[in-house]
């Protein structure tokens, strides 16, 4: 072929090749689908083509998917709103509701369709990339690498050995996340990605100050409580104090001190990506993929959180109740907020 010769596409249709640009942004611009109210499904025939390359065959799970998702959005959104589910939304099926979400101009029903469907994509991601396996052996080799070491006194909790000893107030091994708040916390990721959740389980320490929760760091790193090979640094987070603070505090005190001063800066690097947290809330926080072999002989990593604060966070943390509850509400105002965002139903919420 000469070099100067081209071939040029062909469509035989304008309309063809009709894919909305807000569409495109969710492929090539980095725009999450659920910041985009356009969809472009022409029939019920097409709206059963893209379920099916969704990867949902069954209509058993594509019912469970959508009754799922109507149960959380009628639990949890509309809890003190004016707003409620339409009788008529609730009787759509998922093609119609594919079908009702493409239509120009944007009616109510259209918005509904829309909201419900980013619900129900977000359940789908919470449901089917659990590996429920996988989190079993993982719970239980946290328990298996942490138990040997936990130390019941007249005087307390420690976690050591014969060569170390460090008093704790409490500890505890934390469980699968509830699956609603699962739904949540997908909902308010900026890629709606589960694989970016790494709290599914984990291990919370309060330790008595500063001095003994970066000596407890020390320990479960010497015992390979948590393998440090397999942390993920990007994911890290320290908000007890600057790393040169607490280098200080070990070149400068043989005796642990209460807390430091860390002035309003907190720390530097990485920064706090969770809006939603409270400022009081100060802990070091460690993620650990976890290698571990399922019944089966496969291989997977596994997430695992690892917290750990002081008594005094703890103390001002209780001294206000209804801060996990108040916590979690500002993650349903973000929801609510991302989900009916330029729609004529947020004057209701």
């Amino acid at each position: 072929m000469n070099k100067h010769d081209a071939r040029i596409p062909v469509i035989s249709d304008p309309e063809e090749l009709n894919i909305p640009w807000q569409t495109l942004q969710t492929i090539i611009a980095g725009k999450s689908l659920l910041d985009t109210f356009e969809l472009h499904v022409d029939s019920l025939d097409e709206a059963h083509r893209f379920l099916h390359a969704y990867g949902l065959d069954a209509n058993e799970d594509i019912d469970k998917l959508r009754f799922t998702a109507l149960e959380y959005i009628d639990s949890v959104l509309l809890q003190e709103t004016r707003l409620h589910l339409p009788d008529e939304m609730i009787q759509l099926s998922l093609p119609e509701l594919l079908l009702a979400a493409s239509s120009v101009p944007r009616t109510t029903v259209s918005e509904w369709s829309c909201v419900i469907l980013k619900v129900c994509h977000a359940v789908a991601h919470a449901q089917w990339t659990r590996d429920e396996s996988a989190g079993d052996r993982a719970r239980l080799k946290i328990k298996n690498r942490l138990e040997p070491y936990v130390i019941e006194s007249g005087d307390g909790f420690w976690i050591g050995d014969e060569g170390c000893r460090i008093p704790i107030v409490e500890y505890s091994i934390k469980t699968e996340k509830q699956f609603f708040r699962l739904v949540t916390k997908l909902l308010l990721k900026e890629g709606n990605l589960s694989a970016r959740i790494y709290d599914h389980i984990g291990m919370r320490f309060v330790t008595h100050d500063i001095f003994s929760a970066i000596l407890l760091i020390k320990f479960l790193r010497s015992r390979n409580i948590f393998m440090y090979a397999n942390v993920l640094p990007h994911e890290s987070r320290n908000s007890l104090a600057e790393f040169h603070q607490i280098e200080s505090l070990f070149a400068e005190f043989s005796d642990p001190v209460e807390e430091i001063d860390i002035g309003s800066g907190g720390v530097t690097w990485p920064p706090n990506e969770n809006s939603y947290s409270s400022k009081k809330f100060k802990m070091i926080k460690i993620i650990e993929r976890i290698l571990v072999t399922t019944e089966t002989g496969r291989k997977v990593f596994f997430p695992c959180e690892i917290q750990i604060l002081t008594r005094s966070t703890q103390e001002s943390l209780s001294k206000k109740k209804t801060q996990h509850s108040a916590y979690e509400k500002r993650q349903i105002k973000g929801v609510k907020r991302r989900l009916f965002h330029r729609t004529s139903l947020i004057e209701q919420l």
